[in-house]
């Protein structure tokens, strides 16, 4: 793991044409991807973009993923923020909570926290059309949430589980699968229309957070049949906006940083 702040990984999902004579833009090489310039600007007519991030191997298993990120963090007692990016139907979920296969690294790190003999508290929350709601409970009244002392708070909190068992764990996952918001679009038959934002207090003291993004994607892909619909996606792109945004105030050193643009930012 690397001693940086910040660390950024790529992960390439296997290429799987949707039309006849789709092609893959995007090629990886050791350290560097490029993306194919579909629309190149007439001061940039390359044909490749490229980005210099750690990549990691298609071949890679979950547990593989886990052991390359997380995992010294974790055994150091680090507080862990872990965020999963990318368009609808890139594997996000996939990798953060896995499938009937394989484990993902939510459920990895819980086990191996259930191993060492800690206790962990769960909560769950998810951001949809710029609401939050508890993904532990069937209720369909948003959360409320203020600012106190520069601090967020909650006016109505979300259901706590204690995790002390696997079974705990599971019991917790489907809860919060049954209740979470899902759609179909034109690239995935299960995508998410919510960010969803996995919390874990580990013995009281370390926290992991996992936020599994919802995916940004244009209007025509989403199959969107009615306003409903079409407010979601439209609230998906605004939130993920707003989350560019505050990377970029920070990255640019600017003297404010517009999280209140968005109920994604701000709890962030």
């Amino acid at each position: 793991m690397s001693s940086s702040k910040i660390n950024v990984y790529f992960r390439k999902k296997p290429f799987v044409p949707l039309i006849d004579n789709d092609q893959d833009i995007i090629k990886t090489k050791e350290n560097t991807v490029y993306v194919q310039n579909l629309k190149p600007r007439v001061s940039d007519k390359s044909q490749y973009m490229s980005f210099n991030v750690p990549l990691l191997s298609q071949e890679l298993k979950n547990n593989d993923i886990y052991n390359s990120t997380v995992c010294d963090d974790l055994h150091n007692k680090k507080n862990i923020l872990l965020l999963a990016y990318g368009q609808t139907g890139s594997g996000k979920t996939h990798t953060l909570c896995g499938n009937n296969t394989e484990d993902g690294i939510i459920p990895i790190v819980i086990k191996n926290i259930i191993n060492s003999g800690q206790t962990c508290t769960f909560k769950v929350v998810e951001v949809y059309r710029n609401n939050i709601y508890d993904l532990q409970t069937n209720a369909k009244t948003a959360l409320t949430i203020y600012e106190s002392n520069k601090r967020l708070k909650y006016k109505t909190y979300p259901v706590i589980t204690n995790i002390s068992t696997l079974e705990d764990l599971n019991k917790a996952i489907i809860k919060v699968n049954k209740n979470k918001q899902m759609g179909c679009t034109k690239i995935n038959q299960t995508s998410s229309r919510s960010h969803t934002i996995y919390y874990f207090l580990i013995d009281n003291r370390q926290q992991f957070i996992a936020i599994d993004l919802a995916g940004n994607e244009r209007g025509y892909l989403t199959r969107a049949k009615n306003s409903v619909e079409n407010l979601e996606y439209i609230s998906i792109n605004q939130s993920l906006f707003a989350l560019k945004e505050c990377i970029r105030s920070i990255f640019l050193n600017r003297p404010y940083i517009p999280f209140r643009r968005s109920k994604l930012t701000l709890l962030l």
